[in-house]
């Protein structure tokens, strides 16, 4: 996907049912993660990565994974 230009980000690092750290350590083609999160020591885990001389970016984000009762209703 690289080759192609895409730019890969994992999304919430150790969030129950996503990739763990342990993992991300040995994946390969991998541009970012996401840090600032709710899940987990994300920031400690990025730098211990950038620390085992792994190269990557650091991303946060705000997204919304269900639709809230008001918001439905006002749709």
């Amino acid at each position: 996907m690289q080759k192609s230009g895409a730019f890969i980000v994992i999304s919430h690092p150790g969030l129950e049912g996503s990739i763990s750290y342990k993992i991300l350590e040995r994946l390969q083609g991998v541009d970012a993660v996401e840090v600032f999160s709710t899940y987990g020591d994300t920031f400690e885990n990025w730098i211990r990565l950038l620390d085992q001389g792994i190269p990557m970016f650091a991303t946060s984000g705000d997204d919304l994974h269900y639709f809230p009762g008001e918001l439905i209703r006002a749709m």
